[in-house]
């Protein structure tokens, strides 16, 4: 019996070898993510950390969604500003919290800095997904496992910064254009540049992402031109996206390209 229930285990993990390793590269790089995750409490040393938790607050007690000034694009904000909601419910009922005046930067950072550990996590399983497609299950593991423990990365993944956001977001266009570049689908056009108009509204650099778009457009078949009604609905989606992370960005577009007006 013992030797059976061996065997049917062996048997096991041979035929579930490459999902326990991503399981444990994925549980690895959360855990490098969360050690020390509620480093300096009850204050926040790194300047862009700050801006984006007081912006988000001031979003959800003002109920005003702009941040009025756009040194930062503004979505990651947003998902923060959920966060702390549900913080709030969560601390309402547990008589933590009697109204949105009790919500302070010290007592919501750590949900935010989680949700950015989150983030860098998901980056790790769709950089997996990507190299695995491109080269192999073997390179998606070994990615996954470069990704998991790569220092900048890891260290980031630790800050309510935008960076690691936009890389989620960045990759998953990048995802979506290697998809074009593979298959040439309406869909995969469409959400590459829709990814990319938000990764663009998480951080402005992201928008040589659009790039990865282009080539694999015109990869796909040296006959490809770029009247073509696909690549332009890609582009379309880059400017939605950017609009829906960025949804005041025509009313006051004045402040943006001027930001001396704010």
């Amino acid at each position: 019996m013992r030797e059976k229930s061996f065997a049917n285990l062996n048997k096991f993990f041979k035929n579930n070898l490459s999902l326990i390793t991503l399981f444990s590269i994925l549980l690895a790089a959360f855990a490098v993510r969360v050690w020390g995750i509620k480093f300096g409490l009850p204050y926040l040393f790194h300047p862009d950390e700050w801006a984006i938790v007081d912006r988000a607050l001031n979003m959800i007690k003002t109920a005003d969604y702009s941040p009025h000034e756009f040194n930062y694009p503004p979505l990651y904000m947003y998902i923060q500003a959920i966060v702390y909601v549900a913080k709030f419910f969560y601390g309402v009922s547990f008589n933590q919290y009697k109204s949105l005046a009790d919500l302070t930067a010290p007592s919501v950072t750590t949900w935010g800095r989680l949700t950015t550990a989150l983030f860098g996590v998901a980056t790790v399983y769709l950089l997996y997904l990507l190299a695995k497609r491109i080269f192999g299950e073997k390179v998606g593991l070994v990615a996954a496992l470069f990704l998991a423990f790569t220092y900048l990365h890891a260290r980031n993944s630790h800050y309510i910064t935008t960076d690691v956001f936009m890389v989620f977001l960045v990759t998953l266009s990048f995802y979506f254009s290697y998809l074009v570049f593979e298959e040439g689908r309406r869909r995969d056009y469409i959400l590459a540049g829709l990814f990319a108009g938000l990764a663009i509204a998480a951080k402005y650099n992201a928008g040589i992402i659009i790039i990865a778009l282009l080539a694999a457009h015109l990869l796909t078949d040296r006959r490809q031109r770029l009247n073509s009604l696909n690549l332009w609905l890609g582009l379309v989606a880059v400017l939605a996206g950017f609009y829906i992370g960025m949804p005041m960005i025509f009313r006051e577009l004045p402040v943006f390209l001027i930001p001396s007006l704010s």
